[in-house]
């Protein structure tokens, strides 16, 4: 028994007024013979769903979406009607199985190795919209902590001046040590969360992630070590306009609404606030749509949208180096760049860190055209932003996870699913300010059986953690059957090297055939 510990073409435009509710539907979409490209090309929303290559594609689908699909010569069978209905009484009976699509192993549970008590937090509730919470419970909780954790989590603030087209803020708070004050020599990682309107997991999970680290930081030293040593920001509500008309218009959940509440020429069409980021966006209408009408309308033109700006502005004056910006759905976590297959500099690392992030929960994990539950180039996105823009800032190492699944119940989620989802992040929450500091993976190469007496432990490791690089590899005894080990192993690595070493040990010789030996490497 060996321990391996770690360290640390343009749509039909409909023009929404606040009182017009668009119909959505489910919907089988028959792809045999054809691309997905060509639905893309309409300008429809294909960024969720289920994906059977070359026979079908099931998703979430607008009224104008589904006659632009038929009209462009698709086979379409509806699957539910009314979705937003469905969702809102979806609660009233036992989740849906879905016998077609099979659900990964999900762990639920820290890797042991850790030492983080996985305890559910006390003081996280369900809210009332469906087991969703409404745009006032998610700042009555933000309002919550501050007055449970004064010391540990900042009051919320808005961000900047920025204002919505509603006369909304963005609001934004801090967990640190000092979250008052701006300590410039710490770590910087940024969480986001409702870029579209009708991801309310993406919030539940923050608020659920944050009680649990309040919560744990007199108990836990792994936790209080991140939070003194880093801070950690917060912006659970990127679209409140959007999450707004969806909560009015289904008080219960389900509200399909995606984008913002823009207005163009006296006529509110909505913004894909994921489309709108300065970094290559337009750079072609696949990735995004010029159409006002499509789900995936870009802007009139970069940045055009308060809630953007109020993002960048944050990033330019905030030096994050990790950031997590969460949507639903998917089981996967995306990674720069979404725009073409151009590959950035920093790949390797940033895929090294994305499967460290979902290490527990066993997401895919490439960049959005290479995920099979996406598939499709994005331009103008928050990743490719925060990534891609070095010249007005650094580069921030920046993820999208897409949580849960169709099984799942995909953007509204049954109520019986939300804990498990929120309890799905939680490492991956936990790992992402971790990278922030000395941060490696270790991995015992020796083989599992062995004869003789003379021998080496051999590791491999892996440089995560964006700054620090030097490791101590000790070997530790953890049965009675050692006449000698050697000494620890120092190494230097930087960013996201790997190395490999061994440490020599030698077994008694009164050990028996068959017998278990085992040490733990440190």
């Amino acid at each position: 028994m060996k321990h391996i510990y770690l360290f640390l073409a343009f749509i039909c435009c409909y023009h929404a007024s606040a009182q017009q509710v668009q119909s959505y539907s489910k919907a089988r979409i028959d792809i045999r013979g054809k691309e997905m490209n060509d639905i893309l090309r309409l300008g429809v929303d294909v960024s969720h769903g289920h994906l059977v290559k070359n026979r079908f594609f099931e998703a979430e689908f607008s009224a104008s979406e589904l006659d632009l699909i038929k009209n462009a010569g698709f086979t379409v069978d509806i699957l539910i009607e009314d979705l937003s209905t469905f969702y809102a009484t979806q609660n009233l009976y036992p989740p849906v199985e879905h016998d077609h699509i099979h659900s990964r192993n999900r762990h639920g549970c820290y890797p042991p190795n850790l030492g983080v008590n996985l305890t559910e937090p006390v003081n996280f509730e369900l809210g009332s919209m469906g087991g969703f919470y409404p745009y006032n419970e998610i700042l009555d909780q933000l309002d919550l902590m501050e007055l449970a954790y004064p010391n540990l989590i900042s009051r919320r603030t808005a961000i900047s001046n920025f204002r919505t087209a509603r006369g909304n803020s963005i609001f934004m708070v801090k967990i640190s040590d000092n979250p008052k004050t701006d300590e410039t020599s710490e770590p910087k990682a940024l969480h986001t969360a409702l870029h579209h309107a009708r991801e309310p997991i993406s919030v539940s999970q923050m608020i659920y992630f944050m009680w649990f680290m309040l919560e744990n930081y007199e108990k836990d030293p792994f936790i209080k070590a991140l939070i003194d040593n880093n801070e950690i920001y917060f912006v659970p509500v990127v679209n409140p306009d959007g999450y707004i008309l969806n909560q009015n218009q289904f008080p219960n959940g389900g509200g399909l609404h995606r984008k913002n509440r823009s207005m163009l020429n006296g006529q509110e069409v909505g913004v894909d606030l994921n489309r709108n980021y300065s970094y290559n966006w337009a750079f072609d209408d696949v990735g995004s749509s010029p159409a006002p009408g499509s789900e995936l309308y870009r802007g009139p033109f970069a940045a055009s949208e308060p809630e953007v700006q109020a993002i960048q502005w944050l990033c330019k004056n905030v030096p994050f180096e990790i950031a997590l910006n969460f949507h639903a759905y998917g089981d996967a976590v995306l990674l720069p760049f979404g725009y073409s297959s151009v590959p950035p500099s920093d790949l390797k690392g940033l895929y090294s860190i994305a499967y460290e992030l979902t290490r527990d929960n066993l997401y895919q994990v490439g960049r959005s055209f290479e995920v099979e539950s996406v598939g499709y180039f994005t331009n103008g996105s928050s990743d490719d932003w925060m990534y891609g823009e070095q010249t007005l800032k650094d580069k921030i190492f920046s993820f999208t996870p897409e949580i849960g699944s169709s099984s799942d119940g995909g953007f509204w989620p049954h109520i019986s699913k939300i804990r498990e989802l929120c309890k799905d992040m939680l490492y991956s929450n936990i790992a992402s300010v971790a990278m922030l500091g000395n941060y490696s993976k270790l991995v015992d190469q020796s083989p599992k059986y062995i004869g003789g007496f003379d021998h080496t432990a051999q590791f491999q490791l892996d440089r995560l953690g964006l700054r620090g690089g030097t490791f101590r590899i000790s070997m530790i005894p953890n049965s009675n059957h050692f006449n000698y080990v050697g000494n620890p192993v120092n190494l230097f690595l930087t960013d996201f090297e790997t190395k490999e070493g061994a440490i020599p040990y030698q077994i008694r010789s009164d050990i028996s055939i068959g017998e278990e030996i085992s040490y733990i490497l440190k």
